[in-house]
């Protein structure tokens, strides 16, 4: 095939192409610029070398774009999505179309200005997407989604049949009997051709604020903000900062974090409304069609039989509200794809059956269950690990230093974290599924169809196996790898119960790994 054959990405896709190249440096050039500025020094001397080095760099970068666009075709052909690309090393990929999971969308910025979008194909079991189309029409997008849907349905009703002839078949040799519907016929049933609605859901703007005031994002924002602040007398010597601070001891110092929580918040706040506004969920058959961004629109698309797990997350300070986030585990996304794991980012507690009803109904637990808690032999392994070493190392630098207090306080903290994570442990076996329940900070509660456990281990290490006790660990497919839910101090008869439970389903007639896959 020749290279002059299949469609040129969007002119814009060079200017994107160069911005990457850039980003990775623009951080540190800016604060080397700005540091310089503020220091005082002209653009002499190795200021000058500097803004040199930074306008090469700059041209190197425009002209590799150009050069990166002019080279990339793509187009489809057999059955295949084909690329071509690289400007040294030149690279072909061929992606057969039973391969390809998702075609996944964003509109950046100048996307958005110019009526474009960012094309990513997603593989089964990619650690990343297969083939990234820069920037395309809109209309080109939504005809590769359409060739792969159009395919995908048609291998649907092609199975389908094959499947309904079996079972004429086997009515036949079986005689006379009721008539049981095909399964076309229960996929198609003979009524009236009324579109039915899509199930959909939106995330109310004002929950919003919540996800910022109360997410795991406040944190790091407050990490990040209070390490920048610690260098702020690096970058800006002129600022005299720290003598100030320790000229008006104690109040400037808790004026100073006061200052940094409250441009913490207002960075959490701002970031789960960039990350988070207008987040739509709508179910379109066998498929979920996740939306979401302000500055960035994405849109994802996630094959329901390719989810593994579902993660019901909830942060320490939503428990006394009721809320929780719904998280998925699912083959074919992996580690650069981790936020399209998240399948709703707020609701209520009691909200999560009926949306997994809608959206998920193979994960709906068949009835309440009260958890089984774990034995009160395994309280020891869950308090004293972490605090006693603690309570070591703090032994050691109190008899050095003064700052023996603090280490004291860290083992009282990862006490009452041991007891807490020993209170929340627990299981439930259902007819099909079984719900792990602990916490690390948050309580998760990770909810595993029996069909879609790749393994389970019963593990024990001598004081567990001293007590009767042991970790129960399910593994189930996700991203490039496999993701683990365990229960630490299980009884041992109970995690070998669980064992024969899977085991059961597991050895049936006509299980494999690839229909455990979805």
């Amino acid at each position: 095939m020749k290279t002059s054959e299949g469609k040129r990405l969007h002119p814009l896709s060079s200017v994107l192409l160069a911005l990457r190249a850039l980003k990775d440096f623009l951080l540190p050039l800016l604060i080397i610029f700005v540091s310089q500025f503020f220091r005082g020094q002209s653009a002499t001397g190795e200021y000058s070398y500097r803004i040199l080095f930074g306008a090469v760099f700059l041209v190197l970068a425009i002209v590799s774009g150009i050069w990166s666009w002019a080279v990339f075709r793509y187009g489809t052909k057999d059955g295949k999505l084909f690329v071509y690309q690289g400007v040294f090393f030149k690279k072909r990929q061929y992606i057969p179309y039973e391969r390809i999971q998702s075609i996944d969308l964003t509109e950046g910025l100048l996307h958005r200005l110019f009526g474009l979008v960012r094309v990513q194909v997603q593989t089964a079991g990619g650690q990343k997407p297969e083939a990234v189309l820069t920037a395309v029409t809109k209309e080109a997008a939504a005809d590769l989604q359409l060739e792969l849907r159009g395919r995908k349905r048609a291998e649907a009703v092609r199975d389908t049949q094959e499947l309904g002839d079996e079972r004429e078949r086997e009515d036949a040799d079986s005689g006379p009997e009721e008539r049981v519907d095909s399964p076309a016929e229960v996929l198609e049933p003979a009524k009236d051709n009324v579109i039915m609605p899509k199930p959909s859901r939106r995330l109310p703007f004002g929950q919003l604020f919540i996800a910022g005031l109360t997410s795991g994002s406040l944190g790091v924002a407050f990490s990040l903000i209070f390490a920048a602040f610690t260098q702020l007398d690096e970058w800006f010597p002129n600022l005299f900062l720290y003598s100030n601070v320790a000229r008006w001891g104690w109040r400037m110092l808790i004026l100073a974090v006061l200052c940094i929580l409250l441009l913490a918040v207002l960075v959490a706040i701002l970031s789960a409304m960039i990350r988070f506004a207008n987040f739509t969920v709508t179910r379109d058959g066998d498929e979920l069609l996740i939306e979401r961004g302000l500055l960035e629109i994405k849109r994802v698309t996630l094959p329901i039989r390719r989810i593994q797990a579902i993660v019901i997350v909830e942060e320490p300070v939503w428990q006394p509200f009721g809320l929780a986030s719904i998280q998925v585990e699912s083959v074919g996304y992996g580690n650069e794809k981790g936020e399209s794991t998240l399948l709703f980012p707020l609701l209520r507690k009691d909200e999560v059956r009926e949306f997994l009803k809608e959206f998920a109904p193979v994960f709906v637990q068949e009835e309440d269950k009260a958890y089984t808690p774990v034995s009160r032999k395994a309280l020891p392994g869950y308090l004293f690990p972490v605090p006693a070493v603690l309570a070591v190392l703090t032994l050691i630098i109190g008899y050095f230093t003064k700052w023996g207090a603090i280490g004291w306080g860290l083992v009282v903290l990862f006490l009452l974290l041991g007891w807490w994570k020993y209170k929340t442990a627990g299981w439930i076996v259902d007819a099909d599924k079984v719900i792990f329940r602990y916490r690390r900070i948050s309580r998760m509660t990770a909810i595993i169809p029996r069909g879609r456990i790749q393994s389970y281990s019963v593990g024990r290490h001598p004081f567990q196996l001293r007590k009767g006790l042991c970790t129960a660990k399910a593994t189930v497919a996700s991203g490039g790898g496999g993701t683990e839910f365990r229960i630490k101090g299980m009884p041992a008869e109970e995690g070998l119960a669980i064992l024969a439970w899977y085991r059961r389903w597991n050895v049936g007639p006509g299980r494999s790994a690839d229909n455990r896959g979805g």
